[in-house]
């Protein structure tokens, strides 16, 4: 990492869900290495304006701006894109950490489809694709989800990807959220290096890290214990950042597309490796654009 320097370059990156956690540690991280420009995505005005004084603390010739953005429906989706791209010229990196806490009962927003999983998965597709229709990427720009990778859900099926006629269990219901969220991404990012292969498309599985709004108590019985026994032995998200970071910056030695935590390359999901899958997830996402 103390190899590589960004000073001189003219980068910009946008980390989306970049005020709090693994988005605020990685982008004060690429601001110690010299981005010179970071846009911070995220809900809360009062945590993104705390992150551009700690950025400017860390490097004042950065240019940080924080964009305030709620991706818990298409709309703010929308609206979020629009204001990126309001403020930068051309992005280099576009980092996603947003988390949505799977919700394991049914729950609808105004688009019907469930709050956390419009967060968690489908910004994920939206997102990168409105800035590419929108051309705000730069030719060879990298774009870094960090989230489940490689779990797959046999079941699902793109008319259900709010898994609205799953019954199961609290328990089940939740392992089955977390699959499908791996599936959706996963797929995503398959595809995406298909469509646009002028783009780097990069997923990473974090695992477990020790951030400073983690809640044990959002997770079933017995997920909950077992995220409490591991919290201690977790990293934190600064401790962590350094992986993703390098994933990030060192395209000549990073030249897949999956990854775990310790920056080893892991296999997608056996519903995304499906073509037929892919081709169906997408054109429903670009439906729902």
């Amino acid at each position: 990492m103390t190899e590589i320097s960004l000073r001189g370059q003219n980068k910009t990156a946008v980390f989306l869900g970049g005020t709090q956690g693994m988005g605020a540690a990685c982008a004060r991280l690429l601001a110690k290495l010299g981005c010179s420009d970071i846009v911070l995505v995220g809900r809360s005005e009062i945590k993104g304006e705390e992150q551009v004084k700690k950025i400017l603390e860390i490097n004042n010739e950065v240019k940080v701006v924080f964009v305030k953005a709620d991706m818990g429906t298409l709309k703010g989706m929308r609206t979020a894109a629009e204001d990126i791209i309001s403020v930068v010229e051309k992005i280099d990196y576009l980092v996603m950490t947003q988390g949505g806490t799977p919700s394991m009962t049914h729950l609808e927003n105004e688009d019907g489809n469930d709050p956390g999983f419009s967060v968690q998965g489908i910004s994920r597709f939206v997102l990168p694709y409105l800035l590419i229709k929108s051309s705000a990427l730069n030719p060879g720009a990298t774009i870094l989800s960090i989230c489940n990778v490689g779990q797959t859900l046999p079941t699902l099926t793109v008319d259900d990807l709010n898994l609205k006629q799953n019954n199961r269990g609290v328990l089940g219901f939740f392992m089955d959220e977390s699959k499908r969220d791996s599936c959706v991404i996963d797929g995503v990012f398959l595809e995406g290096q298909i469509r646009y292969p002028e783009y780097r498309w990069v997923h990473q599985f974090p695992g477990l890290v020790r951030n400073e709004t983690f809640d044990v108590d959002k997770f079933p019985f017995p997920i909950n214990w077992v995220f409490w026994m591991a919290l201690p032995f977790s990293p934190n998200p600064d401790g962590f950042a350094p992986n993703p970071i390098n994933l990030l910056l060192d395209k000549d030695k990073y030249t897949d597309h999956f990854y775990n935590r310790k920056n080893k390359v892991i296999q997608p999901g056996d519903w995304a490796k499906n073509g037929d899958n892919r081709k169906a997830l997408w054109e429903k996402l670009v439906g729902m654009v």
